[in-house]
């Protein structure tokens, strides 16, 4: 029987890297039984190995209001090329962890028009899912959100996670896809680096296990990490930048990208191992009691057990430094400003050989370094 395997998320459970590793190995794939490929649209910001985003994003009108007949059209041509697919191979996959979210909402919920779907295709639909705890998940996404634009600060963001369009009731959210496409047809899995299975206990192995197959040494498993973290101070710096966010348009991510590119190269020349939270204990704990008994159901329903997720260790509070952020702030924008200036004034700039960059100070620290000096002046 035909199978469309539908890739939901959550956000932040490593499905950038699982889409990477679905597009290296699309023809092997094939090869195998198994349709993923890129769609033929183009979303400013979204990466196009998200196959699935046809399937709920908006299309706007010249007045700035969503275009409900394009936005019917494209989900439709949409299906018509997965329909294409099912005719080189007995399964297909989507992906996009944005569908989590949809699928919380009643009138962008994909899961009926998909249903429907199937049943013209003679196919039956596999949801597949990776939950985290919703303390974790809340923090990684919320810098994301700050990555992306947010300037909420994170104390108001904690007080109404609504604002931030983030879904955290796992139980509800499986109940709706199980009333779509039937318990049997729902595939939950933690996002856990220890519980992961497969060849490697990564979790492209174990995404793999989910659809019927083996990890193998053919595939090609990038060793870089996709979509990088900020760290806390990073992540405050960006937030305060985005409150310009209204005076630079940025259509395309283009700018917002550099800043967060220049972020990374920042932090790791800082060597930092920031492993502080912004929740506090008491926090996190109120936090996580608005889940309790949701969670508990659901790792009855799923795991057999009473308990969904192992208590984490306990973590610092990060505690704001302004200091050590002004630091950061000078490093930030001598990154940004400084390779523009040199080109500027003196020519583009030369590499300079691998073996002498190992000799010399990066750039980075030397701003580090005149930072401290005016500081202490």
């Amino acid at each position: 029987m035909k199978t469309l395997y539908l890739h939901v998320g959550m956000q932040k459970t490593a499905t950038s890297a699982i889409q990477k590793f679905l597009y290296d190995n699309r023809e092997l794939l094939l090869s195998r039984g198994y349709k993923y490929d890129r769609m033929p649209y183009v979303y400013p910001g979204y990466a196009r190995e998200r196959n699935a985003t046809f399937l709920y994003k908006y299309i706007f009108d010249a007045d700035g209001k969503p275009d409900h007949n394009a936005i019917n059209e494209r989900r439709e041509a949409g299906l018509e090329k997965v329909a294409e697919w099912f005719e080189t191979a007995d399964n297909v996959i989507l992906t996009d962890e944005t569908l989590w979210l949809m699928i919380s909402r009643e009138k962008r919920n994909p899961l009926p028009r998909l249903v429907e779907f199937a049943k013209e295709q003679d196919a039956q639909i596999k949801v597949i899912v990776y939950i985290r705890k919703q303390d974790d998940y809340f923090e990684s996404l919320y810098k994301q959100h700050v990555k992306e634009g947010l300037a909420i600060p994170w104390d108001q963001a904690i007080a109404d996670p609504g604002k931030l369009s983030i879904y955290l009731d796992l139980e509800a959210n499986l109940k709706r896809i199980e009333e779509a496409v039937g318990r049997e047809n729902v595939v939950v899995r933690k996002f856990d680096r220890s519980l992961f299975e497969g060849n490697g206990n990564t979790v492209q192995s174990d995404f793999m296990l989910q659809l019927g197959l083996e990890m193998t040494d053919e595939y090609v498993l990038r060793e870089d990490e996709v979509n990088k973290s900020l760290d806390n101070n990073y992540t405050e710096i960006r937030r305060i930048m985005n409150y310009l966010k209204p005076e630079f348009p940025d259509p395309d991510r283009s700018i917002q990208k550099g800043i967060v590119a220049a972020a990374v190269k920042c932090q790791e020349c800082r060597g930092r191992n920031d492993k502080a939270s912004l929740f506090s204990a008491e926090t996190r704990r109120e936090f996580m009691d608005r889940y309790a008994e949701g969670n508990k159901a659901v790792a009855m329903r799923y795991f057999d057990s009473e308990e969904l997720f192992a208590p984490g260790a306990d973590k610092a509070e990060w505690q704001r430094d302004d200091r050590e952020i002004m630091e950061d702030a000078i490093l930030l924008f001598s990154m940004l400003g400084l390779p523009t200036w040199i080109e500027g004034n003196f020519g583009k700039k030369k590499e300079p050989p691998k073996e002498e960059v190992k000799k010399k100070d990066s750039l980075g620290k030397r701003a580090i370094r005149k930072a401290r000096t005016i500081i202490q002046k």
